[in-house]
């Protein structure tokens, strides 16, 4: 697996790109840009500008980057461009689940579920 910051760094380099210039043009700080090099790890929208900017295909950049466990699939499933509509799919499926969650919520902030708030009567 070649490291990222060589990889980037010699790219860079042929484009003729300080690294501010680079760093800006992908959206990021330079101190920003500094961090990800050291960490030999980068966020997948970075990654993918750095791709358009550098004409450095993304496979080859994700090779480079150091994943963590969880963000393998995001490597297999690049293979076959799943990644956009995995994520709407699994977003969507959050989005259920909290608003179902915010139901349950108020019909329990409400007395709706608990005998005991249903049962009770003020008297005066």
């Amino acid at each position: 697996m070649e490291n990222l910051k060589k990889l980037i760094d010699e790219a860079r380099k042929k484009k003729g790109y300080s690294i501010r210039n680079l760093a800006l043009k992908i959206g990021m700080t330079e101190a920003g840009y500094y961090a990800m090099l050291r960490n030999n790890s980068a966020k997948l929208r970075i990654l993918e500008k750095l791709s358009e900017e550098l004409s450095i295909p993304l496979g080859t950049l994700l090779e480079a980057n150091e994943l963590t466990e969880g963000q393998q699939f995001i490597l297999v499933n690049t293979e076959n461009n799943s990644i956009e509509s995995e994520w709407k799919t699994k977003y969507e499926e959050s989005q259920r689940y909290v608003k179902a969650l915010l139901k349950t919520i108020e019909q329990l902030t409400m007395g709706k579920h608990n005998p005991v708030f249903q049962s009770q009567t003020v008297a005066a």
